[in-house]
């Protein structure tokens, strides 16, 4: 995918004005998910998978360790201790939440107030991630979530 977007970025310089920070979204992108249960869809985990030996061993522990956490997370979320994006509200409903509760988009709550983590990423991408699949699924649209 990196490579197909730097070639776009090549052939059409204009596209440098738009997005001068073509490598570090990507990477983020390519971070979150070897560190998910879909490391399967990524071309370095896969490369680490065939190449064997430590490579490999790493490549597993990427994707199983980030599996776990994917579910801790969810679990998380399930007990209203994480929230995502707000996913399947609608913005009066998101509103209210704030203004009666102080809720925030992606953040721990620690019983008192909600804690932005947006600005911990990539180390927070999984964890918001899962907090907004369960949110998707919460809130009726269980079928973005599916997607």
């Amino acid at each position: 995918m990196s490579q197909g977007v730097s070639k776009a970025v090549t052939d059409f310089p204009i596209l440098r004005q738009i997005n001068p920070f073509i490598r570090t979204p990507l990477n983020i992108a390519s971070y979150t998910l070897q560190r998910s249960p879909l490391a399967p869809l990524s071309g370095r985990w896969r490369r680490d998978m065939m190449q064997g030996g430590q490579a490999q061993s790493e490549a597993i522990a990427r994707a199983s360790v980030g599996s776990g956490l994917a579910y801790y997370f969810y679990g998380l979320a399930e007990q209203g201790a994480i929230t995502g994006t707000g996913s399947g509200l609608s913005v009066d409903q998101i509103k209210a939440m704030e203004d009666m509760y102080g809720y925030r988009r992606n953040a721990v709550y620690d019983g008192d107030e909600y804690l932005e983590v947006s600005r911990l990423s990539p180390a927070s991408d999984l964890m918001t991630i899962m907090a907004s699949i369960y949110e998707l699924n919460k809130y009726g649209a269980s079928k973005e979530a599916d997607e």
